[in-house]
């Protein structure tokens, strides 16, 4: 796949939240990145050849599919570096906790579709209710929130949920 088309893939997949059902049109996702509608059409066009991307509607909504996600993955988990963390200072920064906070409701969006134990959904609840805390407070700290992000990624690891949207807790890590 060619390296501009990547930008435009992680653009859909924000998008969409990681959801395999998710459309959108291929010009809003070229829009949200300064494209214009002949751009836009070019890379979605591309993207469907390779497989990573089908088009769900006549009108142009787009789709990513299972092999866009797992590339995503790999691509995100071999280079990482401009991604969004919540670092080791003691306050949070503005964009790790707008990110925080996307994970989060997608995280509660989920919680309704996997499998866990009750004791794993009052768990992970309960490390959402400090997340949520500590995202309350004027000043969020870092430490408290990195132990919340590490408990319930490793709860949701362990409860072999086969999910994308449990990767982006440990992207968060950093």
């Amino acid at each position: 796949m060619n390296n501009t088309l990547l930008p435009y893939l992680q653009t859909l997949c924000r998008l969409i939240d990681p959801n395999l059902d998710g459309s959108i049109s291929m010009h809003d996702v070229g829009a949200e990145m300064g494209l214009n509608r002949e751009e836009s059409t070019q890379m979605a066009q591309e993207l469907m050849a390779d497989g990573l991307v089908d088009v769900r509607t006549l009108a142009g909504a787009i789709g990513i599919t299972a092999e866009g996600l797992a590339l995503l993955e790999t691509a995100t988990d071999s280079a990482p570096s401009d991604a969004v963390t919540l670092g080791t200072d003691g306050i949070i920064s503005p964009a790790a906790k707008d990110e925080l906070q996307q994970i989060m409701a997608q995280t509660r969006t989920a919680l309704e579709e996997w499998d866990l134990t009750a004791d794993d959904r009052a768990e992970v609840l309960a490390d959402l209710e400090t997340i949520e805390a500590q995202m309350a407070s004027p000043k969020p700290k870092n430490t408290i929130l990195h132990a919340a992000v590490e408990s319930l990624h490793t709860l949701l690891i362990n409860s072999d949920q086969d999910d994308p949207r449990i990767k982006r807790w440990v992207r968060l890590l950093g």
